[in-house]
């Protein structure tokens, strides 16, 4: 696979965009199988719905939703970090949301566009390893059509996907820093983009990387070493902004924390090592137990083991600065997959897995064309007796699916018999390219699967988008009890709901989706993830907050409950009373409603309800609400709010600080004077180290445009080359 050796590293715009449009392409495959192939899961529950508010938040109030109360559950969009509120391609890509009549449409297109800028980054990062053009575009298709890609990242955590998107571009220009300053500024504003894209696996695993070019670079001049570091930070500084609100979230999360192993979503080193195994078939812990996996989320590229086999190994490989840093970082994510589950806030180690792939492909096909021995056809043997030996530990562990393994493990071996024995035809490339694509395809749809399983069916029930702005505040709120997930029938959507559907069903609520949560919902409601609840959540709802004698029902101003038929019901007609009662009784859940007694306090007020009286001075927000109370009695202290009380709110009495505490575990409430003053109360909510944070991002912008107008100065290069 050896390329010429005297071409240029450069990648060129006809060159990125034709590896765009290639990506895209294959992309929209299966989009002519199932039209929802890019919406499921927590695309479903997570991701589509708030991007949709986002956007429509966006076009019509101008700001960026921080927070939200129309969700109680999922309401911190800053503290959650995946939705990319500070990348500016994401915020543009929301406002194009609307567009589009349905959600499976909407993740298409997001799944589309960024499968373009992925495909790209992979193209620029193969030239930036001095890989030849032709080449490039096979390591740039490997890339792309990565199956843990597809299947996990594009169509369920997608902000992984998109970070991993503009991750690619990241190392690429980060092994390029000493080139010019056009590189260095790609480097600070491409992680930056890594940075704000909501995924800290990214972000640690494009520090790494930084890292390990910055001591592989063997030279005494310090500030070339240092150069992809200070890229790095100044990208990270940028992103400050996205980054440092998340650590607020630690005072209330109820996230596992720590360091420890259950195995969970612990990939096996045999399964990693089947990288280039087109049909192998993997056993996991996940969230069905120990089970079978249905597709292939292991294959990385079919040439990778193979190569490995044609490598002479008694050449100075260490010795090339470029190729170094992404062996090294390959072979580290290869230990980090391994685990432990849970590394503090970071967990899942098979997350590690695609960045794998991603250097490995990148690694092997750089040393193919630098280090391959003259006659690597005299090697062809190993390979496809490595190819094999991977097949048969593979049939050992699905014996049943034996024939489809071997038939994978003989295509493999026969496109190495025809790469290796006509390597040096000008058309290899081009047969190279064909095989990935041709092994990609077989290893993500030759296995049967049904792309519609695990889908909720929103676009077959035919929900209409009623998209919530996320700036204003509810006048009321339901509570959904249901132990139901995503997986059930999809019918039963049509009476009730969960995650953070209700933002784009106009039903606000006290449910949402949180991968973080908040200590105080979660132990009065024993919330899930994704807003399900436990049978003693609805008698748990009604009992009465000690400090206030009001029922947390009334302080919440949940106006609407929605009772799924089963446990939940049972145990809540056991205790409800009026004036609660149904109003109406669907297939497979019972809607309870009541006028809610604190209708007539603005805002999100909720108490008290007596010996006040209180306006809004204008209208509540999400963010800011502001209170002119002219009447109030005598140790009326207490005011609560119908909100979660995340870090960050703070409030104001006539100017001055007031204490805030969380009432019942996760309301907000307010401590006045007890001298029954009246006066100007402003409560408001700013994201925790929002100003460290701003200013690190000022700071680093302003570090970034020093450099670059000192640039050939500093970095002592002349002003042709720059």
């Amino acid at each position: 696979m050896a390329g010429d050796p005297n071409e240029k590293d450069r990648f060129g715009i006809a060159d990125l965009c034709g590896a765009a449009v290639i990506g895209v392409i294959l992309a929209e495959l299966p989009l002519l199988h199932n039209a929802s192939a890019y919406y499921r899961d927590d695309m479903q529950a997570q991701y589509m719905p708030t991007f949709y508010a986002i956007g429509t938040t966006l076009l019509k109030e101008h700001v960026i939703p921080l927070l939200t109360t129309q969700t109680w559950y999922g309401g911190n969009l800053v503290g959650e970090y995946h939705y990319a509120l500070f990348n500016p391609v994401e915020l543009i890509l929301y406002c194009l949301l609307p567009l589009f009549k349905s959600l499976s449409a909407g993740a298409a297109f997001l799944a589309l566009v960024h499968y373009a800028i992925f495909t790209a980054g992979g193209f620029a990062l193969a030239r930036s390893l001095g890989i030849s053009r032709g080449y490039a575009y096979v390591a740039a298709i490997a890339i792309s059509t990565n199956n843990f890609v597809f299947y996990w990242y594009a169509s369920s955590w997608f902000p992984a996907f998109s970070s991993m998107a503009f991750m690619v571009w990241a190392m690429a220009f980060l092994l390029r820093t000493e080139h010019s300053r056009g590189d260095f500024v790609g480097a600070v504003i491409s992680t930056a983009l890594v940075g704000t894209a909501g995924w800290p696996q990214a972000l640690l695993a494009l520090a790494l990387f930084a890292l390990i070019i910055a001591l592989c670079r063997k030279t005494g001049e310090l500030f070339y070493a240092a150069k992809p570091l200070i890229s790095a930070g100044l990208g990270f500084g940028l992103a400050a902004v996205a980054i440092l609100p998340v650590f607020g979230m630690g005072a209330t999360a109820s996230r596992a924390d720590g360091v420890f192993n259950n195995d969970f979503m612990v990939p096996q080193l045999s399964d990693l090592l089947a990288v280039s195994l087109p049909t192998h078939l993997a056993w996991i812990f996940a969230f069905g137990g120990y089970e079978k996996l249905e597709v292939n989320l292991f294959y990385g590229a079919w040439f990778v083991m193979p190569l490995l086999f044609v490598i002479d190994w008694r050449q100075r490989i260490s010795k090339d600065e470029q190729f170094a840093p992404v062996a090294i970082f390959a072979l580290i994510l290869l230990i980090a997959a391994q685990g432990p589950e849970h590394l503090g806030p970071v967990r899942w180690p098979i997350r590690w897995m695609p960045y794998f792939h991603i250097a490995a492909v990148i690694s092997v096909i750089a040393l193919a064309e630098k280090f391959s021995v003259a006659q690597p056809i005299r090697r062809l043997p190993y390979a496809i007796g490595g190819i094999l030996l991977m097949a048969l530990l593979s049939i050992q562990k699905a014996p049943e699916a034996y024939w489809r393994i071997l038939f994978g493990a003989l295509v493999v071996c026969a496109a190495c018999c025809v790469i290796f024995a006509w390597r040096r035809a000008r058309a290899m490339p081009i047969f190279a390219l064909i095989a990935t694509v041709s092994l990609s395809l077989i290893s993500r749809h030759g296995i049967a699967l049904d792309m519609k399983k695990g889908n909720w069916g929103f676009e077959e029930l035919g929900r209409p988008i009623s998209t919530a702005d996320l700036i204003s505040v509810p006048p009321t709120y339901s509570l959904v009890l249901t132990g139901t997930g995503y997986r059930s029938d999809a019918l039963r959507l049509n009476d009730f709901w969960f995650g953070n559907d209700g933002l784009v069903t106009g039903k606000p609520s006290v449910n949402g989706y949180s991968p973080l949560g908040h200590r105080g919902l979660f132990e009065r409601f024993c919330f899930g993830t994704q807003g399900q609840v436990c049978p003693e959540a609805g008698p748990n709802a009604l009992q009465k907050e000690p400090i206030t004698q009001q029922p947390l029902l009334d302080l919440m101003k949940v106006g609407n409950i929605v009772a799924e038929r089963g446990p939940l019901l049972d145990r809540f007609q056991k205790v409800v009373q009026a004036p609660w009662a149904i109003v109406q009784e669907k297939r497979t859940a019972v809607l309870f409603a009541r006028p809610l007694p604190n209708a007539v306090l603005p805002g999100s007020l909720s108490w008290p309800t007596a010996g006040i009286v209180v306006s809004e001075q204008s209208l509540a927000t999400a963010t800011r609400e502001t209170l002119s109370i002219s009447q109030r009695d005598k140790g009326a202290t207490p005011l609560v709010f119908a909100r979660t009380n995340w870090p960050g709110y703070h409030a104001t009495w006539n100017g001055h600080d007031l204490p805030l505490r969380s009432l019942g575990g996760f309301l907000v409430s307010v401590e006045l004077p007890d001298d029954g003053s009246n006066g100007e109360l402003i409560l408001f909510f700013r994201p925790p180290f929002f100003e460290v944070a701003l200013g690190l991002s000022i700071a680093s912008l302003l570090a970034m445009i020093a450099m670059i107008l000192g640039w050939c100065r500093v970095v002592g290069v002349s002003r042709d080359n720059a």
